[in-house]
């Protein structure tokens, strides 16, 4: 589901290749994804702050992850 350069456009299996064989672009890669992951993580806080919603929309963020 996410729209970051590193999933549109490389595999998650590539991704473990990477890791495995200690490739360099594994690491590149995996920061670019959770880069854009906290960004959008905060606009997503941002915005539910403002309309006042936070805390259900945080419980549903929490119950998603686990």
């Amino acid at each position: 589901k996410c729209d970051c350069y590193t999933c549109i456009n490389f595999s998650r299996a590539y991704i473990r290749h990477l890791f495995n064989t200690n490739e360099i672009l594994g690491l590149r890669l995996a920061t670019l994804h959770n880069i854009h992951f906290f960004i959008w993580l905060v606009k997503q806080a941002r915005v539910h702050i403002t309309s006042g919603d936070f805390l259900s929309w945080k419980n549903d963020i929490i119950k998603n992850w686990n």
